[in-house]
């Protein structure tokens, strides 16, 4: 594990040192999970301050990564003087995570230094996974495949959103997750139209479309996968809809490369459906980064300013939604490599009738 050490390097000549507080970024640099704590890295170490409760783990943790760890009975007062033994002038601090009110404590604790926002450095690194991160997802994905896979076995006339929803959450810990990655969709007929609908009781009928986007974590990494399929049969003006939502997925994946811009992806799809007529029944973005965080960057919108770098991982998922009818998406999540993609997602695409 070295994102600690790229992040060192990114660092250099911008801050002296960088504090960290979200738990997020904090996991992201040391591999450690805690409620609390704080990171503080320099061009040349990296050091974390943990409470009573976590500093035997934290030790153990520290020891495998390579990183200075101590405990800390005041953790403002112990940071201020970590840095004035560091002898930074300039600390770099996440202003996209911490309030105007931490924020001003945070200043009124260390005293007068130069401060600088390191939010977009975090993003723009995190971004770029490394091969343990790789993994990670990978077997997340596996575990969200085979989730699919026993949803489709167990579906039936008479059940609803929410116990299939049920179902597929507790498959994710029996399979070995850490749980879900996001709250589960699962939507039936005239409510698939609600892309980010909330399942509810109502029953699974002959005939009806159901939507299933789904994720696992494991070890706190994700995964994002949405499947729709059919039961009993399909009415023909869906099974339209359907395919134009597979070519729109399979053009945008084909368009994928190192160098591309992110809106290009989402224009490539938008431009299949487009042609169909359908451009207000595609309402949100192509998709978007995934990592320790369901939604991280690289965004594919149309109004992204985003680049595609080996080692991003994305979703893409193209979908039309016709409201009080029924609506469509399907979703993979792929890694972005010098010469394409590599797709993570196993599950079959093709119209399933169940």
């Amino acid at each position: 594990m070295n994102t600690y050490k790229r992040f060192a390097e990114r660092i250099k000549g911008k801050a002296d040192a960088v504090v960290a507080f979200s738990p997020i970024n904090r996991r992201w640099l040391t591999n450690f999970k805690s409620t609390a704590g704080y990171v503080v890295v320099t061009p040349e170490r990296c050091c974390l301050g943990v409470d009573f409760r976590y500093i035997e783990a934290a030790k153990k943790a520290g020891a495998e990564a390579g990183i200075e760890v101590f405990m800390y009975e005041k953790p403002l007062e112990s940071l201020a003087k970590l840095l004035s033994d560091i002898g930074a002038e300039t600390i770099g601090y996440e202003e996209e995570y911490m309030t105007v009110a931490q924020f001003k404590n945070f200043k009124n604790a260390l005293g007068k230094y130069r401060y600088v926002g390191v939010s977009s450095f975090f993003t723009q690194e995190r971004a770029v996974k490394e091969p343990f991160e790789i993994e990670r997802m990978v077997k997340a994905q596996e575990i969200t495949d085979k989730a699919f896979l026993y949803a489709l076995s167990i579906i039936r006339t008479g059940m609803t959103e929410r116990q299939l929803r049920n179902e597929i959450d507790t498959y994710f810990i029996k399979a070995g997750a850490d749980g879900n990655a996001f709250e589960s969709i699962v939507l039936s007929g005239e409510n698939t139209s609600r892309p980010h609908g909330v399942p509810g009781d109502r029953e699974f009928r002959t005939g009806d479309l159901i939507l299933m986007d789904t994720g696992s974590m494991f070890d706190g990494y994700c995964s994002d996968m949405t499947r729709t399929v059919a039961l009993g049969y399909i009415k023909d003006e869906a099974v339209e809809a359907y395919n134009a939502v597979l070519a729109a997925q399979e053009i945008a994946l084909n368009s994928i490369k190192a160098g591309e811009k992110a809106a290009m992806m989402d224009k490539a799809a938008r431009d299949v459906l487009a042609s169909y007529g359908w451009t207000k029944e595609f309402g949100h973005s192509l998709g978007h980064g995934v990592g320790l965080e369901i939604h991280e960057s690289p965004y594919q919108s149309t109004a992204s300013k985003d680049i595609l770098r080996p080692g991003n991982v994305v979703t893409v998922e193209p979908g039309v939604y016709f409201e009080g009818k029924f609506g469509i998406r399907i979703e993979d999540m792929v890694l972005v490599t010098e010469g394409g993609l590599r797709n993570f997602t196993g599950s079959k695409k093709q119209l399933i009738v169940v």
